[in-house]
């Protein structure tokens, strides 16, 4: 089979994947670390494809693809509708389920999708759930590429009561320029600085300024990749907000 013919025959199977539901989703937790914000559950949403057998392929062999057939609009908007969903049939048996804040990634090819935010909206409304259970996840690299869409979609979602998170936040010069420009609701540091912050000074004296930078803006901090007691309690000596990782909690399927 040529090439042209195999990338034609994946972009068929992954949009056959997105209309037939064969995408699943799992939730990661994010705990709450530091004094008591606001009490809600919070979770990282993530997508993975069902294949034969019930075997699950990771989001690291179909994302590429997806990003490359310039597909992931749609697998973003497939996640948004199926999240809204969920939480619609969660509520249908237990009236009293408290709502999460359910933290959702958006593609580069996304921030630049000017319908976007009137699809958002228009299942929002249709659910009747408040804007504030979504909260979408940028890049920070993205961020820094494509700094006009990003405050195009920030401002028109924010609109509706949804908030944003600037991940793989590094604390680097171009990263300090686009936490300005774009002032998210929370930032996610880098997941290499939370890992090692225990054993580096210098990378915890670098967590501890973003830290610092995000409270003088009352912009909440999230470590990511947090997997063992030691960082933790080095997070927790900072003062940073919310901590994710597998010491936190694995990734399980949302039911």
């Amino acid at each position: 089979m040529s090439q042209d013919n195999t990338r034609k025959s994946t972009a068929e199977r992954l949009v056959a994947a997105l209309r037939d539901d064969e995408f699943i989703l799992y939730r990661q937790q994010i705990d709450c670390i530091a004094d008591e914000l606001d009490g809600r559950p919070n979770h990282e949403i993530l997508v993975r494809l069902r294949e034969e057998e019930q075997k699950h392929m990771p989001p690291g062999m179909f994302i590429p693809v997806l990003e490359e057939l310039h597909l992931m609009p749609m697998l973003d908007r497939w996640v948004v509708a199926a999240v809204l969903r969920w939480m619609r049939d969660r509520r249908a048996v237990e009236a009293d389920w408290p709502l999460p804040r359910n933290s959702l990634n958006l593609a580069a090819d996304t921030l630049a999708d000017e319908r976007f935010a009137g699809y958002v909206h228009k299942h929002l409304e249709g659910s009747k759930f408040p804007g504030w259970t979504l909260s979408f996840e940028i890049l920070c690299a993205d961020a820094i590429r494509h700094p006009q869409h990003v405050q195009r979609i920030m401002s028109e979602l924010r609109a509706f009561g949804c908030t944003f998170s600037l991940a793989g936040f590094s604390g680097d010069h171009m990263s300090l320029v686009v936490l300005e420009a774009v002032r998210p609701d929370f930032v996610k540091i880098e997941g290499s600085l939370a890992s090692h912050m225990d054993q580096d000074l210098d990378i915890y004296t670098r967590v501890e300024m973003i830290f610092r930078k995000c409270l003088d803006m009352n912009i909440r901090t999230i470590a990511e990749h947090v997997e063992d007691r030691g960082a933790l309690l080095k997070l927790r000596e900072i003062g940073v907000n919310y901590a994710q990782g597998f010491f936190i909690g694995h990734p399980e399927p949302l039911v």
